[in-house]
Order: C-alpha cells, then sequence, then structure tokens
C-alpha cells in the first residue's frame, strides 16, 4: 500500500525514495540443550521483528518469551490499525507501552504458577514506519546495523559483564569467557517494574538490521558476524542459516535465534514539497 495524493490536491511534488523491507527468521535449539526457550517473530509486510530469549528452565522460558512476543505484536499491530506510529518517537512510545505490558502479564504468570515462579525474557524489537525504526531491548539480546560494510552494535546488554566492561574491570576477551556472561541485570517478569531502552535509527537503502539472542554472539564474534553479512547479505536466508551453522560449529552453549531486515530502496515516487528527500515509505505486497 503506497500512500498517493488525493484528487483534487494540486499541491506541488518532489521525488523520494520508496523503502520495501525484506526479512527473514530462524531459530535452533543449538548442541547442549534439551528444549528452545527463544521465540521470534519477524515481518516486512509489517515492519516488525522481535526476538525473546527465554529464562527459567525449558517451559517457564519458552512461556515467557513466547508471550512477550505476542504482546508486543499485538500491541504494536493495533498501535499502527490506530495511526499512532507516525514518527519514530511515536514508535518509541509504543514499544515501551508494549514491552512493560508484557513485562506485567509475564510477573503475574510467574507469580501465579510455582513451576513458573522465576520465569523471564530478554527483549530486542524493531518497528519500521517511513524512514525511521524504533528499536527497543531489555537484557542482552542484542540489535546490530550493517551499513556500507561496517558492523554497527545498536544495543548494550544489560548484563553484568557488561556493567564490568564499563568499568574497565575486565577485556573484551576477558567478558567473553566469564562466568558471569549469562547474568542479566533486567529482563522481562523478573520485577514488578522493568526500564525498556529504546532509540530511533534513520534506515536508508543499502542498511541490514540484525536482531539476534546470546547463542549467536557468545559463539561468533562480531567480526566474523559481519564478514557472512558482507559475503551473503543479499541472500537473507543464506546468511541466517551461516551464522546459525557457525554458532553451532563454535559449540552451540545455547539457543540461536537470528532475524535479518534488508533495506530496499525501489525506485522514486513523487512526495509533497516541503517534506524532506529523506522521506520514505513502506510500500505493502
Amino acid at each position: 500500500m503506497r500512500l498517493r495524493r488525493a484528487d483534487g490536491d494540486i499541491r506541488p511534488f518532489h521525488w523520494r525514495c520508496v523503502i520495501r523491507l525484506e526479512a527473514y527468521g530462524h531459530s535452533d535449539v543449538g548442541l547442549k540443550r534439551a528444549g528452545n526457550e527463544d521465540s521470534y517473530y519477524c515481518s516486512a509486510e509489517e515492519g516488525l521483528a522481535v526476538v525473546a530469549d527465554g529464562m527459567g528452565g525449558h517451559a517457564s522460558g519458552e512461556v515467557a518469551s513466547a508471550l512477550a512476543v505476542k504482546i508486543i505484536r499485538d500491541r504494536v499491530l493495533a498501535a499502527f490499525g490506530a495511526g499512532a506510529c507516525s514518527s519514530g518517537e511515536e514508535l518509541c512510545g509504543v514499544l515501551d507501552s508494549a514491552i512493560r505490558e508484557a513485562n506485567d502479564s509475564i510477573f503475574e504468570k510467574g507469580g501465579a504458577a510455582v513451576k513458573a515462579s522465576r520465569m523471564g525474557t530478554t527483549i530486542a524489537a524493531f518497528v519500521f514506519c517511513g524512514d525511521s525504526a524504533a528499536i527497543a531491548h531489555v537484557g542482552d539480546s542484542r540489535v546490530y546495523l550493517l551499513r556500507d560494510g561496517v558492523l554497527h552494535p545498536l544495543t548494550q546488554d544489560h548484563s553484568l559483564v557488561n556493567e564490568q566492561l564499563k568499568a574497565n574491570l575486565i577485556s573484551v576477551e576477558e567478558a567473553r569467557t566469564s562466568i558471569y556472561r549469562h547474568i542479566v541485570t533486567r529482563a522481562l517478569g523478573m520485577k514488578k517494574e522493568v526500564e525498556p531502552e529504546t532509540q530511533t535509527v534513520v534506515l536508508r537503502p543499502g542498511d541490514l538490521v540484525l536482531l539476534c539472542s546470546d547463542g549467536l554472539f557468545d559463539m561468533v564474534k562480531d567480526e566474523a558476524i559481519k564478514n557472512v553479512l558482507v559475503e551473503h547479505g543479499g541472500n537473507l536466508k543464506k546468511a541466517v542459516h551461516r551464522l546459525i551453522d557457525l554458532a553451532n560449529m563454535n559449540g552451540g552453549e545455547d539457543n540461536i535465534t537470528v532475524v535479518l531486515i534488508s533495506v530496499k530502496g525501489e525506485g522514486r515516487e513523487r512526495g509533497e514539497e516541503g517534506e524532506a528527500d529523506r522521506t520514505t515509505m513502506l510500500t505493502m505486497e
């Protein structure tokens, strides 16, 4: 669905780029876990991607991550339907509210069931509208941006090891092997209140956005991730499965979830005078 000028509107136009997204995701149990506690969702048509890494044992973690993904998807799509997502700031507000609601539901569900008493999940979410994306995260699931061959981390882990890194108490290499690397300082469902971290990013054709659980980056260094994206970024399915294969080749110690979003520029479409040249739209196929 493309935005068109209404009949009878004679305001002048300038040309602007039309953006189309492509997306692909996959989740793998890895080599050491009995079950998969990760959940994810991605849709190019909806401009939405979510990755969640559940905690609390197979049954509890799986429930928490799946519930978080469902609530966030439902709330974001409802906000789109209500016209509440016309800017990056509004998108951030929608994600923030959705994540807080997911936290409430998981916290209540955990308190109501003894077996799930400590269940929780991390979250990383991406929502696109116009030329901007809102990104939100809690915990150590990550979002990266590949632009012009450079891999940029867009999120900082809410984890004990990252706190130690920021305080210069350990090195990057020590962090990779620390026995504390899986201890998160924020997660959905663990406390009554949660503080999501949100930001907006202006996207452009050629960008690749990666969402992943720690089962990927604990096993595969950022440089190797970048190399795969540069080499196979034109084929999202191939790139996703190559990253998962690398994580398993390096030990596969955790569940591995990878979602890739490719930003495409397809031709030009007329826009109304006064709009910024970088303004873009999502085509609905």
